[in-house]
C-alpha cells in the first residue's frame, strides 16, 4: 500500500503492525491511498485553522486572519492588532468594561424560549443592557447576546466603571446585517463628547473608536438621536494599554522607557528613557545617544575638512598666478583684425575693436 501525503508530513509503516503512521505539520484537504491492501480505519488528528495546541484549545491571533502552527502556535507573518509575543498570545491592551454595571432606556423583548432573568421567567428573549459587556462578541442578534432597546425617541445605553480611567479608545460590536442601525450614534465620557458617527454613513460591524482627546471618566454613554430609533449593542469594550504599549489600538511599543512606563496616548516616558537613550521631542521617541553624538560631532568635522580643502586649493591657485616683474612694460597686442569684419550694429558708426591684454 502506498500513501500520498502533503509536503511537510512523513508516513511510515509501524513495525510488526499493519498501521501506517503519518507525522508532521501540513495544511491539506486530501489524502490519497492506493495499493492492494484494504483500509480498516483512518484517524486524522489536527486542529482547525484558528486553533493550536495539544488539545486544540489555544486560539491563533495571526495577522490577516492567517492560521498558526498547529503545535507551536507561531505565526509566520506576525500578530494581529492587539497581540504580541512569539505565539501572539499576549495582549497589548485590556478591556476594562467586561462585567461592569450597565443600564439602558428600555429593554426589547422578543417572543422565544423560556428565559429567566432576575428570578423571573418568561417566553421572551430579553435584550438586557448587561449583554453588551458579557464577553460574548457574537453580533448575530438571533443568538441572544446583544443589548437592545425598544423603538423609541433618543434611546441610550450607559455603563459605570469601578473608578475613573483616562479613556481614549473604545470598540463597539454592531449587530450583523443591520449595521446602519447605529447611524449617527454618539459616545459620551461623562458629559464630554468622545465620538460622533457621521449621519448618512453606514457603520461597520466592528467599530474602533478613538476619542478626539483623552478624558478622565468612569461613565460611558452611547446614544442615538431621533424618533423610532432602536439602539443595539452586541459588545462594548473600553481599552487600556498594558505597560510598555501606547497609541492607536496600543500597537506602539515604548521599550526604551524606564520600566516600560509611558503615556498610553502619546508614548511620553513618564520616568525618562533608559541609559544610553534620550527623549527626542521631534520624533516623540527615545533615541540612542551614540547617534546623537555622531550627528553633532562627525557632521561639523566633515564640513570643516571640506572647507579646509577648498581654502588650501584657493591659496595654491593664488600663489601660482603669473605676476609681472617690477619695471617690466606689458606688451600691447595689436588690434584683432578679425573683429574688423564684423558688421556695424544699427544706429552705430563705431567699429567693434577687441583688445587682448596678457599679464
Amino acid at each position: 500500500m502506498r500513501v500520498t501525503y502533503p509536503g511537510g508530513m512523513e508516513c511510515n509503516l509501524k513495525p510488526n503492525t499493519m498501521k501506517t503512521m503519518c507525522t508532521g505539520d501540513a495544511t491539506a484537504d486530501k489524502l490519497y491511498i492506493d495499493g492492494k491492501a484494504g483500509v480498516n480505519h483512518i484517524k486524522l488528528i489536527g486542529c482547525p485553522p484558528e486553533l493550536y495546541g495539544k488539545n486544540c484549545t489555544n486560539e491563533c491571533h495571526c495577522s490577516r486572519g492567517e492560521s498558526c502552527h498547529q503545535i507551536s502556535g507561531i505565526c509566520k507573518n506576525g500578530c494581529e492588532d492587539g497581540w504580541y509575543g512569539k505565539k501572539c498570545d499576549k495582549q497589548t491592551y485590556v478591556n476594562i468594561a467586561q462585567g461592569k454595571q450597565t443600564n439602558q432606556t428600555s429593554i426589547y423583548r422578543k417572543l422565544g424560549e423560556n428565559i429567566c432573568y432576575n428570578g423571573k421567567c418568561s417566553k421572551f428573549d430579553i435584550m438586557t443592557s448587561d449583554k453588551a459587556v458579557d464577553g460574548n462578541f457574537d453580533h448575530a442578534v438571533p443568538h441572544k447576546s446583544c443589548a437592545q432597546t425598544k423603538s423609541e425617541t433618543d434611546p441610550y445605553w450607559q455603563m459605570t466603571l469601578d473608578k475613573p480611567y483616562m479613556i481614549s479608545q473604545l470598540r463597539i460590536y454592531n449587530q450583523m446585517n443591520e449595521s446602519q442601525s447605529l447611524e449617527g450614534f454618539k459616545v459620551y465620557l461623562e458629559s464630554t463628547l468622545c465620538f460622533e458617527g457621521r449621519k448618512g454613513k453606514y457603520m461597520k460591524e466592528v467599530i474602533n473608536i478613538k476619542c478626539q482627546k483623552p478624558v478622565n471618566s468612569s461613565n460611558v454613554k452611547i446614544s442615538l438621536e431621533g424618533k423610532k430609533r432602536r439602539l443595539t449593542l452586541c459588545e462594548v469594550e473600553v481599552l487600556q494599554c498594558v505597560p510598555g504599549f501606547y497609541g492607536d489600538m496600543c500597537k506602539e511599543h515604548c521599550a526604551f522607557c524606564v520600566d516600560s512606563k509611558c503615556d498610553q496616548v502619546t508614548g511620553y516616558c513618564e520616568e525618562g528613557c533608559v541609559i544610553e537613550y534620550y527623549w527626542d521631542n521631534n520624533s516623540k521617541k527615545c533615541k540612542e545617544k551614540c547617534k546623537y553624538i555622531l550627528v553633532y560631532i562627525l557632521v561639523p568635522l566633515t564640513l570643516f575638512a571640506v572647507l579646509n580643502v577648498g581654502i588650501s586649493a584657493a591659496i595654491s591657485c593664488w600663489e601660482k598666478r603669473p605676476v609681472a616683474k617690477l619695471g617690466e612694460r606689458i606688451r600691447k597686442i595689436l588690434v584683432n583684425r578679425v573683429s574688423e569684419s564684423i558688421p556695424e550694429a544699427p544706429y552705430s558708426r563705431a567699429k567693434n575693436i577687441v583688445y587682448i591684454v596678457v599679464l
